[in-house]
């Protein structure tokens, strides 16, 4: 995602790698922090040509973060609102992301602007410049930030599978190929599934949990490389917090079961499981 320095421009562009404006301050400052589920990115700008801050303010230049991760392919492009350039905070599901990620931030022209400026260096200064619509007028160094993923002292992990309402009327499929794992379950079992929000945790975990983990754990065992998707470290951790110090390389190396690596990932559900059913009953529901 680094902008390519060298680059040349048909116009004037605002950045501290190039010279178009004599005061080329424009720079972002980005604190990253994150818990067991959401990456907090808090970002502030300092930009000194009044000029295109009055564009920003009248809403012809939008000012933007750009957050990509090249292990999951999360790419994501942020608008930041004029009255939070001194910090303005974006939320991302810790999913999303994986080891590392870089961001920026850019200027862009939302329509054609006519611009004049003397701030501009001699090259430009007096004359009226064009910018397109959508053209990059200004942009910061991209600046990279790391990732560890850690989970509770209790070995819970972000939750790695997402149940999808699919248009099979019968079957039950997934997904491992991306960020989440997605399980996709026809629209009855959806309904029903949601309808128990909050209630039967593991019991749900037990009907729709247990038998893709295993089916991808097999995988894995045979040879299958997950380890550019996002949840592939997270459950590698979990797996080394269970004392499998080399993750999923022990698993094969020493062929355990799959279906006995999956109930360990999940805290062993089944007997919670039966927990919830009887108390279901013994309540009279």
């Amino acid at each position: 995602m680094k902008v390519r320095t060298n680059r040349i421009y048909p116009y004037p562009v605002l950045s501290e790698t190039t010279d178009n404006f004599i005061d080329n301050k424009f720079d972002s400052d980005i604190v990253l922090e994150y818990d067991s589920e959401t990456a907090y990115i808090t970002i502030s700008i300092e930009l000194h040509d009044k000029a295109i801050l009055s564009l920003i303010k009248s809403g012809k230049v939008g000012l933007i973060c750009h957050i990509e991760c090249s292990v999951t392919k999360f790419r994501q492009s942020y608008d930041i609102p004029t009255d939070k350039m001194d910090g303005y905070q974006i939320e991302i599901p810790l999913m999303y992301l994986n080891e590392s990620i870089e961001a920026m931030c850019m200027l862009m022209a939302k329509e054609e602007i006519l611009f004049i400026d003397d701030n501009l260096n001699e090259l430009y200064k007096d004359e009226l410049i064009t910018y397109p619509k959508y053209s990059t007028i200004g942009y910061t160094d991209t600046d990279e930030y790391l990732i560890n993923k850690v989970m509770n002292t209790n070995g819970d992990i972000p939750p790695i599978i997402q149940i999808v309402q699919s248009q099979d009327d019968k079957e039950v499929t997934y997904d491992c190929t991306n960020t989440f794992i997605y399980v996709y379950v026809p629209k009855a079992i959806h309904e029903y599934y949601y309808d128990l929000t909050g209630d039967f945790i593991r019991t749900k975990q037990v009907e729709t949990n247990i038998t893709v983990l295993t089916e991808i754990i097999n995988n894995i065992k045979h040879g299958a490389d997950y380890s550019g998707c996002g949840w592939y470290q997270v459950l590698e951790d979990k797996l080394k917090f269970l004392g499998y110090e080399n993750g999923f390389d022990e698993v094969r190396e020493k062929d355990i079961e799959s279906i006995v690596v999956a109930q360990q990932s999940l805290g062993y559900p089944f007997e919670d499981s039966f927990k919830e059913l009887v108390e279901s009953k013994e309540r009279g529901a």
